[in-house]
């Protein structure tokens, strides 16, 4: 597995030190290579067309989201042009897509399957997901009263009311068609737009997000900004928060001051542990031609064992491709 790190963003730093620890105790080989930004479409291609590479992270963001230089896709959730790492994402193999990113499982209509399969996928191997969004799905089905297994997927949430503050394509985005899916009403909330989510439509709303917060039963926060703090007193009674920012976008003890409240942060480690999952599942289904895997753990680690990889470090035959570029 390969790791694109193209920026000087110490939270991608350091989420490339902790998954690294990971794939090191599961035995999976993860190579990280440095690229300048004028580098990283390129790299992602050669990384594409290598067999010896069963999956490909990107560290994001790289490019500055308002450059859409030879872009023509226009998203209606956002109301803007696609960036260049929108369509960075989509360069990425459906096959070697550990993320779940790209279009093929992160479709960015609101009728998206909640259940994306692989094509040419066996009925053994499940779904690739974004995976702090799966991961945040895992935590809220832990919680009493959040989730009803014993209900059809489309009503596991009925009746739950979420406001997300967030709304990239890497957490937000994927998380509020999930909740939607699971027919939880959704308010996906942006700098400049709310967007409402329920039965699988949506459409934009004159709201505020006091307003979505007091309606909720779910609060989730994602704000990349110290500064950024939600009010306690808009959080209702029995009500379910989780903080997936690397900040604290609510007070952990605030929030557990308001009666029968749940606080859920720290999904980073699910997150990576869904990202090394999606290695092996897209393993078992695409590349398995040559070596018997086991779905138990250990595939990558027989592949590596088995001599797929060559003795030329993939840093260095990326390198050698861009320098003839």
């Amino acid at each position: 597995m390969v790791a694109f790190l193209a920026n000087e963003n110490p939270s991608s730093k350091l989420f490339i030190d902790l998954f690294n620890n990971c794939c090191n105790e599961d035995g999976v080989k993860l190579e990280v290579v440095r690229v300048n930004e004028s580098e990283i479409e390129q790299a992602v291609h050669v990384a594409n067309e290598d067999p010896n590479i069963h999956g490909i992270l990107v560290c994001y963001p790289i490019f500055d989201p308002h450059e859409t230089t030879s872009l023509s896709k226009f998203c209606r959730l956002t109301g803007d042009y696609l960036s260049r790492d929108d369509k960075l994402r989509d360069t990425v193999q459906a096959k070697k897509d550990v993320e779940g990113l790209g279009h093929t499982y992160n479709r960015p209509h609101i009728d998206a399957s909640h259940v994306v399969h692989p094509d040419g996928a066996s009925d053994a191997t499940k779904e690739i997901t974004p995976c702090t969004a799966e991961a945040i799905m895992k935590c809220l089905a832990s919680v009493p009263g959040a989730y009803n297994e014993f209900l059809p997927h489309t009503k596991r949430m009925d009746g739950l009311t979420v406001t997300i503050v967030n709304r990239s394509p890497l957490y937000g985005h994927p998380l509020a068609v999930m909740l939607s899916n699971e027919g939880a009403e959704v308010y996906s909330v942006a700098l400049n737009s709310i967007y409402h989510f329920k039965d699988f439509k949506y459409h934009k709303v004159e709201a505020d997000l006091e307003t979505c917060t007091r309606s909720s039963n779910i609060l989730i926060t994602g704000v990349p900004d110290s500064d950024f703090h939600i009010p306690s007193s808009w959080i209702q009674p029995h009500s379910i928060v989780v903080n997936m920012s690397e900040y604290d976008n609510v007070s952990m003890d605030s929030v557990l001051g308001v009666p029968g409240t749940v606080y859920v942060t720290g999904v980073g480690k699910l997150s990576r542990a869904i990202l090394r999952r999606n290695l092996v599942r897209l393993h078992k289904t695409y590349h398995t031609d040559d070596v018997d895997d086991d779905i138990n753990g250990k595939a990558v680690e027989s592949s590596a064992s088995a001599g797929i990889y060559s003795d030329i470090s993939l840093a260095q035959r990326i390198f050698q491709s861009l320098s003839l570029t």
